[in-house]
């Protein structure tokens, strides 16, 4: 069992949870970018990339929204109107 799991973390590594899934690995970049200034203890390295950060994560989560909301329109469409004349046609 342990060579398994050595050898699936060597080929396949580990994937991080998100809890907020709509957030881009950029953006994750910039919150680690931001821990290291805090442990730095560089603040105004810190306070300009919180400013990047909630700028960055609001873009992505409108992103992420407004995608989630065209599937659903796409959805209620197929769904709505095209599975019906589906039904009348045959």
């Amino acid at each position: 069992m342990k060579v398994y799991h050595s050898t699936a973390s060597e080929i396949i590594g580990y994937r991080k949870f998100r809890k907020q899934p709509w957030l881009t690995d950029e953006t994750l970049q910039v919150l680690e970018d931001k821990a290291t200034a805090r442990k730095r203890h560089d603040i105004s390295e810190r306070k300009r990339l919180q400013g990047v950060f909630r700028a960055k994560a609001k873009e992505d989560r409108e992103r992420y929204y407004n995608n989630l909301a065209d599937e659903w329109k796409k959805v209620y469409f197929i769904t709505i109107f095209v599975q019906p004349m589906q039904l009348y046609a045959t």
